[in-house]
């Protein structure tokens, strides 16, 4: 078995992967897509979410600013916060 120096080993692996550089795309693009998955996976997860719940300070009953509380109330209920005033 003939001994190779390291010009003739560098150009036999570049042949190699000259040869072979559609087999080697698969694997790299899938690796790709699993790191991208997961760090979408992660932002997604480790992302703050809204407080659910919103603390008003209002005016006294029957004012203006207490009604206007009641409303905010009412719009936020929809959208499932809870509102304290």
């Amino acid at each position: 078995m003939k001994s190779l120096n390291k010009r003739e080993r560098a150009r036999t692996t570049l042949d190699y992967f000259r040869a072979n550089r559609f087999h080697l795309i698969i694997p790299v693009i899938a690796a790709l897509a699993i790191i991208v998955a997961g760090l979408w996976a992660a932002i997604i997860a480790l992302r703050p979410l809204p407080p659910r719940t919103v603390i008003m300070a209002t005016g006294p009953e029957g004012g203006s600013y207490y009604e206007l509380g009641k409303r905010y109330r009412e719009l936020l209920a929809h959208q499932g916060s809870n509102f304290n005033y």
